[in-house]
């Protein structure tokens, strides 16, 4: 694995079917997502994959409206590069609804969904969409 040294890291995000994703070949610290994408694995599941010059940098698993987040994580030494921010850009770019949801089972989810803009209530994690298409019906 390279190691990123530059801050303005281009990334491209690509939207494909879940069963798709798991029939490529993915670097070996993608074993988590793996994971999660096998017990969400059926109809109407996504893989946002985020790729670099470098290679693949972030994964991030939602439904097939970009509603609700299952699971999303980044290459360690693209932490703090704006993978994840760039993920969201494209999720707020393909999301149906105004609003996504998550859950967390953790407390490093709780804190990553945290940072990532979301707020609990009653249980449920949530992430206002700034949309510019109008009020969602």
């Amino acid at each position: 694995m390279t190691p990123i040294s530059d801050p303005d890291l281009e990334v491209e995000v690509e939207v494909q079917a879940v069963t798709a994703w798991l029939e490529t070949d993915q670097p070996a610290w993608v074993t988590a997502t793996r994971f999660h994408a096998r017990n969400q694995e059926r109809d109407g599941v996504v893989v946002l994959t985020a790729t670099s010059t470098i290679g693949v940098v972030g994964y991030a698993v939602f439904d097939h409206q970009i509603s609700h987040l299952h699971y999303l994580v980044t290459r360690k030494d693209c932490r703090r590069r704006g993978v994840a921010s760039r993920i969201w850009a494209r999720v707020r770019e393909e999301a149906v609804h105004g609003e996504v949801t998550a859950g967390a089972d953790t407390e490093e989810g709780k804190h990553r969904l945290s940072a990532w803009g979301f707020a609990e209530a009653d249980g449920v994690w949530a992430y206002k969409v700034p949309t510019s298409r109008g009020p969602i019906p």
